[in-house]
């Protein structure tokens, strides 16, 4: 994924409905799929956090999984990460996910 809002788009979608992951036959999301190694480490937390059961997503719930290494922890917050994930929320458009996934 190249296009900065379309990644923006997907990880925001995901915090709200991350049980996008789940729909396979729609949509095949890895890691490697995204180039920043940001929204790379993002996406793995969303994943964590899904797969043990979460079913909407907060900043602080992925600031928590940042938090368990100190070196993620530290570039979590050069990369100004709860101001980053709560305009991701903010800007989410959880019904078009289906087009910025095609994108």
């Amino acid at each position: 994924m190249i296009d900065k809002n379309c990644v923006q788009q997907i990880l925001g979608s995901l915090m709200l409905n991350p049980s996008f992951l789940v729909e396979s036959d729609k949509y095949n999301l890895v890691p490697s799929d995204f180039s920043d190694r940001f929204a790379r480490k993002i996406f793995k937390a969303i994943y964590t956090l899904y797969t043990n059961g979460a079913e909407i997503i907060r900043p602080i719930d992925i600031e928590n999984i940042f938090a368990q290494d100190p070196g993620n922890k530290v570039f979590f917050e050069q990369s100004n990460g709860i101001e980053y994930l709560q305009d991701l929320q903010e800007i989410a458009e959880v019904a078009n996910f289906s087009s910025y996934y095609n994108q």
